[in-house]
């Protein structure tokens, strides 16, 4: 989704997670839709690799509150003030998701769209097993939590059609973070350091239309992870969502 803990502040691991993939131009169930775009594991997407993307995901999904002063819940809770316009900026967007709850929501054009599937990070605010005072120390701990994932029960579609996720994975950079208190990870935020590790894609912008979108996999054993996003992106104007 996102994410490895949960809304009472205790930590399981997780996921975040948004959105979609086809590889190549195939077309999308319907055939009026060029298909998808996904961006190269091994190639740089607005000056940044997917490693550095992973680490702006990480910063955007730990810096936003459990609730803000609009009332709009944290990103990775469910809860039905779920707004996807939240701490979005740019021309690339992050989503996160529960793995439990079906999410209705709309995108402006032009949006390209950095997912994380299953992933996992470790900082310097947390308490272990999460705990890492370096760099060296987080990095280890974020990779280790990441291979409890099985590369082979990933999956994610979009229109009933499948995307290969097994060779997506990057490992984030030691990043900088200024978490709200109290935060999606604990009681108490401040300026801390993360680093993640996992499986995200980098998908270019979707043309307007609806897009059912299903994800998941097996993080640390059984039972599968799951997701359903319905989304639509609209010719014009700001995201929305239900």
């Amino acid at each position: 989704m996102n994410h490895h803990k949960n809304t009472n502040m205790n930590r399981t691991i997780g996921v975040a997670a948004a959105l979609v993939v086809l590889a190549g131009n195939t077309a999308l169930a319907g055939g009026h839709h060029a298909g998808p775009k996904v961006v190269p594991i091994n190639s740089k997407y607005h000056g940044k690799s997917y490693e550095e993307w992973g680490g702006s995901w990480w910063k955007w999904f730990m810096e936003q509150p459990v609730v803000s002063t609009s009332g709009v819940t944290h990103p990775g809770i469910d809860a039905p003030t779920f707004d996807v316009n939240e701490g979005q900026h740019g021309s690339v967007w992050f989503l996160a998701a529960t793995f439990g709850a079906d999410r209705t929501c709309t995108i402006p054009a032009g949006k390209s769209l950095f997912i994380a599937t299953l992933n996992a990070e470790c900082s310097n605010l947390e308490d272990p097993p999460f705990f890492g005072g370096t760099s060296v120390q987080r990095h280890n701990c974020a990779s280790d939590f990441a291979d409890l994932i099985d590369p082979l029960s990933l999956f994610f579609t979009i229109n009933g059609d499948p995307v290969d996720l097994a060779d997506f994975r990057a490992a984030s950079p030691d990043i900088k973070f200024n978490a709200p208190t109290p935060w999606i990870y604990g009681a108490t935020g401040g300026r801390g350091r993360s680093s993640g590790d996992g499986y995200y894609i980098l998908l270019e912008p979707l043309p307007p239309g609806h897009y059912d979108i299903s994800f998941g996999g097996v993080f640390g054993g059984p039972p599968a992870l799951t997701q359903t996003y319905h989304l639509t992106v609209s010719a014009h104007g700001d995201g929305d969502n239900d």
